[in-house]
């Protein structure tokens, strides 16, 4: 195996080679984010696979202008089967309350079906919001704030006058990949239609805060196995709740799907409710569970 395996295309007999690998007991190299050209070239030249088993000279190299801290905090945690914590971590935990976590869904048309929309465009067709009052109270169901709509003609001005109802002027908005929602917001408020609401929607923006900046800088566990995608984050995270549920939705792709499925002609009502009812159970697990990430981080301050 070599670099024939991912060049010109990625190899679709990739994984059966793989499996033919020696066996790691612990996590293998190939987890680390960010990997320089020299790392690769010398663990394939020193048939390396173990994490652990990697120089620290060959981590936190600069690539692309981009000096990348994580390599080691990640190996450190591997190589002692426990959890980094920043030991700042509780002077970055201030915030302004009551504190939200805001997720939304998006879908691309290829042919739109919504006036003044265009191809390929992210429409966002549905949002999940949780509120989270003070330390002292607890969030304790699944089912939050939220909206969702498939096929009406004014569906970007219900989603975003729905939103600004709930989300008050006031408390830090939280959302993972803070810059996906950040855009989301950034198209409703430059479209004219919106022209009326831009201060309103410009203030949710300046409230915004990243909860993946936020855990990348403080916070790593062997069981995120050298990633801050939330759905690898959950598994190092108490009371939290997985995505790997059988007949469930259990990522953006299976949403957008859904949405899709919902705007075909033939599709039926209770198809359509059956559908909704995943959609909404999904987008509310993101945001409930970014809950679950932040108050774990102000529990691990407090014990750090």
């Amino acid at each position: 195996m070599g670099k024939q395996c991912n060049k010109p295309h990625g190899c679709e007999y990739k994984s059966r080679c793989e499996s033919l690998l020696p066996k790691s007991a612990n996590a293998p190299y190939t987890i680390i984010p960010y990997q320089s050209k020299k790392l690769k070239e010398y663990c394939e030249k020193e048939n390396i696979i173990d994490l652990i088993k990697v120089p620290d000279e060959l981590l936190d190299a600069e690539r692309k202008g981009y000096a990348n801290k994580f390599q080691k905090i990640i190996k450190y945690a591997h190589k002692n089967n426990k959890a980094w914590v920043n030991p700042d971590l509780k002077q970055n935990l201030e915030f302004d309350w009551p504190i939200y976590f805001l997720d939304f869904e998006t879908v691309q048309q290829n042919i739109p079906l919504i006036i003044g929309t265009k191809p390929f465009e992210a429409l966002p067709f549905q949002w999940s919001l949780h509120k989270w009052e003070s330390q002292e109270k607890s969030i304790l169901s699944i089912e939050g704030d939220s909206f969702l709509d498939f096929s009406s003609q004014d569906i970007e001005r219900k989603l975003i006058e729905s939103l600004l109802k709930v989300v008050g002027t006031k408390g830090n908005i939280f959302a993972h990949n803070m810059i996906y929602e950040k855009k989301i917001l950034e198209h409703l408020m430059n479209k004219e239609c919106h022209k009326d609401l831009k201060n309103e929607i410009a203030n949710i923006i300046e409230r915004l805060e990243d909860t993946l900046k936020l855990t990348r800088e403080n916070f790593y566990d062997p069981r995120m196995n050298g990633s801050w995608s939330l759905k690898d984050i959950v598994n190092a995270v108490p009371d939290s709740i997985g995505y790997n549920e059988l007949g469930a939705i259990n990522d953006g792709n299976e949403a957008q799907l859904a949405w899709f499925v919902c705007t075909e002609k033939d599709t039926s009502k209770e198809e359509i409710e059956r559908q909704s009812a995943l959609l909404k159970e999904y987008c509310s697990k993101d945001t409930l569970n970014l809950y679950y990430l932040l108050k774990h981080l102000i529990n691990l301050s407090k014990k750090n």
